[in-house]
């Protein structure tokens, strides 16, 4: 009996982990990824253990590479699409993001697009189709204009939900109004 109650003790003590993955076109994007992976570590605190996955996008483009980062988007809590130039932000990358939320259809999880500028017009058209694919797979959906001291508290939700166990249908009910 003592064995048994030190086991499920120590399984308790475990952090619960926390699963990024970053697509980016170069250092300075993945850098910005990177930040933003920081800050929501950093509000997590020890309870959970974040693991982040980068992928540069240009790796995209072979169907082997491809495929693997799929799997790790698809296994991953928040996806994190992080540009500099806009010409990076191609209808491949497009392709490719919608393909994963799809896929991600009632996995739950968050996209987050950190795409170059927003005077784009081709961009924002882009990101406006990979939001609603997000939103109607059930994801949450962030870009820069939404990336206010918010978003780590509603990312924080999620992570708490997943440490204390809750189904993961239930990681899509935010607070989507403010993600416009």
């Amino acid at each position: 009996m003592q064995r048994r109650l030190e086991a499920t003790w120590e399984e308790e003590r475990v952090p619960q982990m926390f699963e990024a993955v970053i697509l980016y076109d170069d250092m300075r994007a993945g850098k910005k990824g990177m930040q933003l992976v920081g800050r929501i570590d950093k509000e997590l605190g020890d309870a959970v253990t974040v693991r982040t996955q980068p992928w540069r996008v240009d790796f995209l483009q072979d169907a082997e590479w491809s495929a693997l980062a799929m799997i790790d988007a698809l296994r991953a809590d928040l996806v994190i699409v992080s540009t500099s130039r806009a010409s990076t932000f191609s209808i491949m990358l497009e392709s490719w993001i919608l393909s994963c939320c799809a896929r991600k259809r009632a996995k739950g999880g968050a996209i987050v697009a950190l795409a170059g500028t927003t005077e784009n017009l081709v961009q924002n058209k882009r990101i406006k189709v990979i939001r609603s694919a997000a939103l109607e797979a059930g994801l949450d959906f962030f870009a820069p204009q939404s990336l206010e001291p918010g978003f780590a508290r509603v990312v924080n939700e999620n992570a708490k939900r997943k440490v204390i166990g809750r189904p993961a249908c239930e990681r899509g009910r935010m607070e989507r109004g403010r993600n416009t």
